[in-house]
C-alpha cells in the first residue's frame, strides 16, 4: 500500500481524482488485508506438509471449488456483473460454514485432532476474509466507474 500512496503523491490529482482517493485507498487496503490473510492462512498450515487425516475432504474440495469460482469473475469486469460476484461470495460463504461444522465434528469425534482441527478453523477462517477483502475491493472499484483498473488496488 506504501508503493501505492508514494505513486499517488508523484501525481496530479485532478478533482475527480482527489475526490475518488478515499475509495481508491480503501480499495488498496482491501487488498492489502487479503494478502495478509492468506499469509496467515498459511502460516496456520505450515506444520503440515499435506492436508492432515481426517480432514473432511469433500467439504475442503467444495470450499477450493467455490473459492475459485469466486476468484474467475474477480479477473474480469465486475462492473458487467456485481450480482454475480455477490453470489458467488455467498456460495463461498455457505461452503465455509460447511467445511467448519465438518472440521468441528471431525475434532469432536476424534477423527482428526485438535492442534490439525484448530489449524485448519484458523486458516478457513482467514481464507473467507481474504475472499471477502477481495470482492469488497472489487466492487468498490466497480461502483467507482470506468477508467479504474483492478490492478490499481495491488
Amino acid at each position: 500500500m506504501g508503493e501505492f500512496v508514494t505513486a499517488l503523491q508523484r501525481t496530479e490529482l485532478g478533482r475527480d481524482g482527489a475526490a475518488q482517493l478515499p475509495q481508491l485507498l480503501r480499495v488498496a487496503r482491501y487488498a492489502d488485508q487479503a494478502v495478509e490473510q492468506a499469509e496467515e492462512a498459511a502460516e496456520a498450515l505450515a506444520p503440515w506438509p499435506a492436508v492432515a487425516s481426517g480432514v473432511p475432504r469433500l467439504e475442503l474440495a467444495a470450499f477450493r471449488q467455490r473459492a475459485q469460482a469466486l476468484l474467475t469473475p474477480l479477473q474480469g469486469d465486475v462492473a458487467d456483473d456485481p450480482a454475480a460476484l455477490e453470489a458467488a461470495l455467498t456460495e463461498a460463504e455457505d461452503a465455509y460454514a460447511v467445511l467448519k461444522d465438518a472440521l468441528l465434528r471431525a475434532g469432536a469425534q476424534g477423527a482428526l485432532s485438535l492442534d490439525a482441527m484448530d489449524a485448519w478453523l484458523r486458516a478457513i477462517s482467514e481464507l473467507r476474509r481474504g475472499l471477502q477483502q477481495m470482492t469488497k475491493g472489487a466492487l468498490l472499484l466497480a461502483d467507482l466507474g470506468p477508467g479504474h483498473d483492478r490492478r490499481a488496488a495491488g
